[in-house]
């Protein structure tokens, strides 16, 4: 018979092992180049130039997850996710900025609910739904932090070294500090979190992560 075997990483990590392990004789590298077309690099900056910053990239999935309580993928409504998102606006250090709003068109209800609440509060919107890749892409690497529903938008936040929270439903803990860069995890600048309240997201950035949103460039981490 054939000897098959599975290039995917995914149970290797979610039952706790790190990514840097799963193929130990290669090396392992968080901050991969991804190409992006240069049409869609030009696009995705001119958007962000009209930005005011801080810009906070914002992925919050759609309203079908809140229905999986049962599997454990339901996390923040959109109400939570409204009002948490207006708390980290209304921070001194991040009234001035912007909410950069991106997703597939299955995500549009949710997205287009969360970002009309957090613009009805008076702060700057954008929505990127539906768009191609790297458009998208380039628009997370020039924005200043993320807020992720898990995804794999929030992975490539730290592979494109932008700060980000991911929070993680319940039955992926496990996951946590498997795929991220451990550096960048050590130093609070990535956190993927299981099951995370508001309350306790917001305190932990305006505790430990809010200065990280003004940095023009990361601290020399390898």
């Amino acid at each position: 018979g054939h000897y098959c075997k599975n290039i995917a990483a995914n149970m290797h990590m979610e039952s706790g092992r790190s990514i840097a392990e799963w193929m130990p004789l290669l090396p392992t590298d968080y901050h991969y180049p991804l190409r992006i077309d240069p049409q869609e690099v030009a696009e995705a900056d001119r958007l962000i130039a009209s930005m005011p910053r801080p810009i906070f990239c914002c992925y919050v999935s759609n309203r079908d997850k809140e229905q999986y309580l049962a599997g454990g993928w339901s996390l923040w409504s959109t109400k939570q996710w409204v009002q948490f998102l207006r708390r980290i606006g209304d921070i001194p250090e991040c009234r001035t900025g912007s909410f950069l709003f991106i997703g597939a068109e299955y995500d549009r209800d949710k997205t287009e609910a969360v970002s009309d609440g957090v613009r009805g509060d008076g702060h700057f919107v954008r929505r990127l739904i539906g768009k191609p890749l790297g458009q998208v892409l380039q628009c997370l690497k020039r924005s200043n932090y993320m807020f992720a529903y898990p995804s794999g938008m929030g992975i490539l936040a730290n592979v494109l070294r932008v700060p980000a929270v991911m929070l993680l439903p319940w039955h992926l803990t496990h996951l946590a500090n498997t795929y991220a860069d451990p550096n960048h995890i050590a130093n609070n600048l990535y956190r993927a979190w299981p099951n995370p309240t508001t309350d306790e997201v917001y305190n932990w950035f305006h505790d430990i992560a809010l200065w990280q949103v003004h940095q023009g460039t990361w601290p020399s981490i390898q």
